[in-house]
């Protein structure tokens, strides 16, 4: 008898891949295109539920290197403190996530500089349109909350070459190894097992927990709440 129709587990189990994948892809964005770091004193993200969480987890690993200050923003208005000096990652998976295509649009209102991350959809469209840099997702994942790997690394990896956040290229690449290797070492476990299915995710999301933790200035609650919800993808179907 099936029990995973859409082949959520395998998805699940491609975390590491997709994490990877992401990282090479971002990797070999132009040099030309990327923002100038000196250019902005705060940074935010704007996203919605699965895709969403990218950010979170941004603000959880960056807070005690990024040279700028984080803000997760997950609603239709964009703030007042949101100007010319802001550099605006807007995530949405799908890319017609109403809520992220409205903040991106007040942030392009407000001066900022936005950068989409996105498969597609009216965000890619509206980056074409404004001349702001569009690093795609790949278009062939099931939902956003499968998507984490290809949301997290393009975040990660701009902000790096930015030199914005120096150890992001290493944590990706223990988040990467460390999901793999989880999921090798359980080859022979019972894969209709829900707890099986998640542990390459769970694996790479708390590796990159853990290097998020070894900053004691981050706000635990929140961001513990936000890597729990990686975490227990499998379990929350």
């Amino acid at each position: 008898m099936a029990v995973d129709t859409l082949g959520f587990g395998d998805a699940l189990a491609a975390m590491p891949e997709q994490l990877a994948a992401a990282h090479e892809l971002a990797g070999k964005v132009p040099a030309s295109s990327l923002p100038d770091a000196s250019a902005f004193d705060r940074v935010v993200t704007l996203g919605m539920g699965g895709s969403g969480i990218a950010g979170n987890i941004l603000q959880a690993v960056g807070t005690a290197t990024l040279p700028a200050p984080v803000t997760v923003l997950k609603h239709y208005r964009t703030p007042a403190f949101v100007n010319d000096r802001t550099l605006a990652f807007a995530l949405s998976y799908s890319g017609d996530t109403e809520e992220t295509v409205e903040m991106a649009r007040g942030a392009l209102a407000a001066g900022a500089t936005l950068v989409a991350i996105t498969s597609g959809g009216e965000l890619a469209r509206l980056a074409q349109e404004s001349g702001s840099l569009h690093v795609p997702c790949p278009d062939d994942i099931l939902m956003p909350r499968l998507a984490l790997g290809a949301l997290v690394a393009p975040l990660f990896v701009l902000l790096f070459r930015m030199g914005m956040l120096p150890e992001a290229h290493a944590g990706l690449l223990r988040a990467q190894e460390r999901g793999g290797a989880e999921r090798d070492a359980r080859q022979g476990a019972d894969e209709s097992s829900a707890i099986h299915l998640r542990l390459p995710a769970q694996a790479t999301a708390s590796s990159l927990w853990a290097w998020a933790r070894a900053s004691s200035v981050i706000s635990a609650p929140d961001n513990i709440r936000a890597i729990s919800s990686c975490c227990s993808i499998a379990s929350s179907m």
